[in-house]
């Protein structure tokens, strides 16, 4: 049920952002979506460090000035342990 709702939503989040349906790639992208909802809220310690690090290294950049700071989404698949990065407009 909650999978459903969560492929809805995207799906029209995805539509009033003038993207594709199939945006984030994949033959199956329904899917994908739902197996994204089921491991949304899981939280894997290492992958806790490795954002935590990143998000770090994005504050000191900011604070210092220096360096340009990421202009992208990183979005973590729990289910293969892979990573897709989105650039945003």
């Amino acid at each position: 049920e909650n999978e459903e709702d969560f492929v809805k939503v995207s799906k029209s989040f995805f539509k009033e952002q003038g993207l594709d349906e199939n945006y984030l790639g994949g033959e199956n992208n329904d899917e994908e979506l739902k197996c994204l909802s089921l491991t949304a809220t899981a939280e894997v310690s290492p992958v806790c460090a490795v954002m935590g690090g990143v998000l770090g290294n994005e504050v000191l950049k900011a604070i210092s000035s220096k360096g340009e700071p990421a202009n992208n989404i990183l979005l973590f698949d729990g289910m293969d342990g892979g990573c897709k990065s989105f650039v945003l407009k």
